[in-house]
């Protein structure tokens, strides 16, 4: 039996955490992150870690290992801007961190190959790095494991039902013809998009779920809209994977939040794109402990003797409580994803029982 992304991709995780370069590279990070103080430091000056904010900024970008690279690449402009200060990764370090990137770069490569060699502006739309510039190298850096390794993963993804619907289909063809730019700004437009209806389903978003649900005629416009929400999809499930193997290669345990931690369950919601929960729990989720904004986490209690929950979600918001009623507590708000780490799995599953996304899609050229 063949898994499915999200199994292949925990399976792809564990062999990874195993690797000895995993363990330099873990070390690396950590050495950058962590300031270590001595009974000679002046204890009203501020320490910061080797390389000063350079880690800080890194990771708050939450581009794994490209993050430590661009922000390396961008030391000059970081020290014009007070209070940052940083200083550049040495060549040991620089090495280090391209090689844990090439990895990551290596996984979507695989995963996108076939749309690459024949779609190569939808593989744009789908490549999670898409908006940021590609690092100069600096060293013969290479991937810590071969191309093989991301086979079960690759084939999985491509398995999936939303890559099937979009690969099968010609809806994109157009595309081609497109400017780059062109592309880049459509990603950033739909995450701005989708960044809102994780607030509240937005009007814009409403209306086009009304329309392909009330009608069986449609438009261009109404085919690029549905095809490039594969492509979103797409794009946030290699996101949330390569989330998983960096944390992975850093030694980070993925979060369980089950009987034994949960305080409460706030709110569960379903609407139109996301599937949300609200959870309280007795720690307060720091540093290296895993389940950051953007980690993936596991949801398994069993609130009622009726109701049993299991689902894995990606965390999109993390509040932290050193002091309360309940002591230290994390208030995290997660969205499900499902077997092919799709987050909007509800917006997607909606479009696939319409017209609009079953009929064949062939592009006639003019």
């Amino acid at each position: 039996m063949k898994n499915d992304f999200r199994s292949a991709v925990f399976h792809l995780c564990k062999k990874l955490s195993a690797y000895e370069e995993a363990k330099n590279i873990r070390d690396i990070i950590h050495d950058m992150s962590v300031v270590v103080t001595t009974e000679n430091d002046d204890p009203k000056v501020w320490k910061r870690p080797p390389h000063g904010d350079l880690a800080q900024i890194a990771a708050h970008n939450r581009l794994q290992f490209l993050g430590y690279l661009l922000a390396d690449d961008s030391v000059d402009d970081i020290n014009k801007t007070p209070p940052f200060k940083a200083t550049h990764l040495d060549e040991k370090e620089r090495s280090v961190i391209e090689n844990a990137h090439v990895t990551l770069q290596l996984f979507i490569d695989e995963c996108t190959n076939e749309l690459i060699a024949r779609n190569p502006k939808i593989a744009l739309l789908v490549d999670p790095y898409s908006l940021h510039r590609r690092p100069q190298l600096q060293t013969s850096a290479s991937s810590i494991i071969e191309a093989i390794e991301f086979k079960e993963c690759a084939d999985a993804f491509k398995q999936g039902k939303v890559y099937s619907r979009l690969f099968e289909n010609e809806a994109l063809q157009v595309l081609e013809n497109v400017d780059d730019n062109i592309i880049r700004q459509l990603c950033a437009l739909q995450k701005r998009q989708f960044t809102e209806d994780f607030r509240a389903t937005t009007k814009e978003t409403e209306e086009y779920i009304q329309k392909i649900t009330s009608r069986n005629e449609f438009n261009m416009p109404d085919l690029l809209l549905t095809y490039s929400t594969y492509c979103y999809a797409l794009r946030q499930s290699l996101t949330i994977a390569l989330q998983m193997l960096f944390e992975a290669i850093l030694g980070h345990d993925m979060l369980v939040m089950n009987n034994d931690n949960i305080i409460d369950i706030t709110d569960h919601k379903v609407d139109s794109v996301y599937e949300k929960y609200i959870v309280l729990i007795q720690e307060a989720m720091i540093g290296f402990s895993g389940g950051e904004v953007g980690s993936i986490v596991l949801l398994s209690c069993t609130p009622t003797d009726y109701n049993q929950i299991k689902c894995f979600g990606v965390v999109f918001a993390l509040t932290v409580s050193l002091i309360g009623e309940f002591g230290q507590s994390s208030k995290i708000t997660l969205v499900t994803v499902d077997e092919e780490l799709n987050e909007i799995h509800p917006l997607t599953d909606t479009i696939m029982s319409t017209k609009i996304g079953t009929v064949p899609v062939r592009y006639k050229k003019k």
